[in-house]
């Protein structure tokens, strides 16, 4: 139905051919007009239709990318679409339904820049057609300032010092002594007196006895003292003269 509507279009601007309108000259743009994008980085543009008061039934053009990439295009709704833009071939014919003379977007793309530098987005070839006659068109495209993408800063991997703590080796004390000293308890043994013990006792004089009578020693000396007194006392009564 729209190649019908639009093959009717061009029927009448053949009937018209030759003949001028004297109104002032519709406008194709491109938007934005201006734009500061960086490297790889995606943005979209339009294009857009300004009759200036005349009735336009018809766009023909085609789109030319400087130093951008096209990602894609796409048709606005209700054009009737006779040659349809594609990235790989950017030529356009559209068709107005009923014509116009309102200001629209007829044209939507997403480009980026492909490097550092002015990129541009133009409009070529272009001719727009009215009721039965051309119109006289101009077209206005859009100038891109591309940067380019600043080189990542790499950060220089940093490993973590670890920091190792010398655990204490345990020290394995040995077991302590008793505090208390044991004391050996010793039973004396009676010696029979022999005649190796009385040579000690002679030869070893009062040393000697002493180490071998030390249990009986003093209890000795105290019979011997009490012995002693006991003689003297009968010494001195018997000395003493009879009455």
């Amino acid at each position: 139905m729209n190649k019908i509507i639009l093959l009717s279009l061009v029927a009448i601007i053949g009937l018209g051919l030759g003949q001028s309108v004297l109104a002032d000259s519709s406008v194709l743009s491109v938007l934005p007009a201006t734009l500061n994008s960086a490297v790889g980085t995606t943005f979209n543009a339009s294009v857009q239709l300004n009759p200036a008061n005349n009735k336009v039934c018809v766009v023909k053009g085609t789109l030319s990318f400087t130093n951008l990439i096209c990602q894609s295009i796409s048709v606005a709704s209700g054009l009737a679409v006779q040659t349809a833009p594609t990235c790989a071939s950017p030529n356009f014919i559209l068709g107005i339904p009923k014509c116009t003379t309102a200001v629209q977007n007829i044209i939507s793309t997403s480009v980026k820049g492909t490097g550092a530098g002015q990129a541009n987005l133009s409009v070529t070839g272009v001719k727009v057609i009215g009721v039965g006659v051309n119109v006289a068109s101009a077209a206005q495209g859009g100038t891109y300032s591309i940067t380019s993408v600043p080189a990542p800063v790499v950060t220089p991997k940093v490993t973590p010092k670890v920091t190792v703590t010398p655990q204490p080796v345990p020290v394995t004390q040995p077991a302590q002594l008793s505090q208390q000293t044991v004391q050996p308890v010793v039973t004396p043994v009676s010696q029979p007196t022999t005649t190796s013990n009385r040579n000690i006792a002679a030869n070893g004089g009062p040393a000697g006895f002493a180490a071998i009578a030390s249990p009986y020693f003093w209890p000795l000396v105290i019979i011997l003292i009490i012995l002693g007194l006991g003689y003297g006392v009968y010494y001195i009564l018997r000395k003493k003269p009879k009455k």
